[in-house]
């Protein structure tokens, strides 16, 4: 590889532990603090000038690496990049991405990272000019990425305050309910479905256990292999709601895309009635709605939520067939957006990590010129 040299770590960039920044401590501001499994809060004061690269130090977060363009705080859960020397900042975050801190583990009954045990690992390192093209070439996936995640944000943003606008405020109607909506139960709108199945039955389906379903977001990000599907499984299908009953006030409710695996600790919700889906999945993913799960739910270190004599009881307003058409018919584009997106970010993530550990070894080149482009 021409231009390439072989180094030690402690050659490209400098580790240290970061700062203690309890929670009470903190500011209101927007300097990102950033923990061991990235960014896990914001601060009035930085700690350090961006653009900031930080890894997991310890337990499960183990090399979970992170990248800020903005001044920072690294807390001291992390390692992070006090001095990046001549290394080009964003190359030097999917260097440390690239590599498997686990054999590092310097703990024992508590995974942990010793930055001195990390300074003779062996990397390549490319000239500067290749370093910046390699950024920018990851980087433009992972800008693509976030892009779509905030447009998916901002797309559930705008559904919610749609539905609390029709049927929180009932703005269409001049602030009053019609007196053609009637009164009902959530079992009236959603059907609890409990297709039971074994293990290996449906073997092509993705499979989204409740900690794959994401936390205030209707719209899921990812999945898990079918072979990961093991015991006390429920089958769904496509325009299924799922919701996570386990310790429900993690507020996990999602709008499956496609048909697909969970398991018990998930609710699979279908809609009764005609052009109802936008109505049901927003219904489901009101804070009213997970506080009304919460407070019926069973169980006190581990809480459960119960559909059957209890969130099937709560008490909801019907819209007659018209408002239900013209609302689905309002929100039909965002729904499908934040549905699917899904499917073009998992082609993105599994093309950036496809891609990451070619560029990073040298087995596949970028042009330095590419990096102006």
């Amino acid at each position: 590889m021409s231009g390439w040299t072989r180094s030690t770590l402690a050659d490209v960039v400098t580790l240290q532990r970061g700062h203690d920044l309890p929670a009470a401590s903190r500011g209101k501001g927007q300097v990102p603090v950033i923990g061991s499994f990235g960014v896990t809060g914001f601060h009035d004061v930085p700690k350090y000038k961006g653009p900031g690269v930080a890894i997991g130090r310890s337990g499960a977060s183990i090399g979970v690496a992170t990248y800020v363009e903005d001044d920072y705080w690294p807390l001291n859960t992390a390692l992070f990049v006090k001095d990046f020397k001549s290394s080009d900042p964003r190359w030097a975050f999917y260097l440390l991405d690239s590599i498997d801190f686990t054999a590092f583990n310097s703990g024992s009954a508590q995974p942990s990272l010793n930055r001195n045990y990390l300074a003779n690992i062996e990397v390549n390192v490319p000239p500067v000019s290749e370093q910046r093209a390699i950024a920018a070439t990851l980087g433009a996936l992972d800008d693509k990425i976030e892009s779509n995640r905030r447009k998916t944000q901002l797309a559930q943003e705008l559904l919610r305050a749609q539905y609390r606008s029709w049927f929180s405020k009932y703005s269409p109607w001049g602030g009053r309910a019609p007196k053609s909506w009637q009164e009902g139960k959530l079992r009236d709108v959603v059907d609890a479905v409990r297709e039971s199945i074994k293990p290996g039955v449906y073997a092509d389906r993705p499979y989204i256990p409740i900690d794959a379903i994401p936390m205030n977001s209707v719209g899921l990000d990812g999945a898990r292999p079918n072979d990961e599907a093991r015991s006390s499984l429920f089958a769904f299908e496509k325009n299924d709601i799922l919701v996570g009953a386990m310790r429900v006030y993690f507020h996990r409710v999602a709008l499956a895309p496609f048909p697909g695996i969970t398991r018990n600790t998930t609710f699979v919700l279908r809609p009764r009635l005609a052009q109802s889906l936008a109505y049901c999945l927003l219904t489901c993913d009101s804070d009213d709605t997970i506080a009304y799960a919460e407070a019926t739910s069973k169980g006190s270190t581990m809480p459960y939520a119960v559909w059957d004599g209890a969130l099937a009881e709560m008490p909801v307003l019907i819209p007659d067939p018209s408002a239900l058409g013209a609302f689905e018919e309002l929100t039909f584009a965002l729904i499908e957006q934040i549905r699917d997106q899904l499917f073009e970010t998992q082609t993105l993530i599994a093309l950036r990590d496809s891609l990451l550990p070619e560029l990073l070894s040298g087995r596949i080149r970028v042009p330095a010129e590419e990096a102006a482009a």
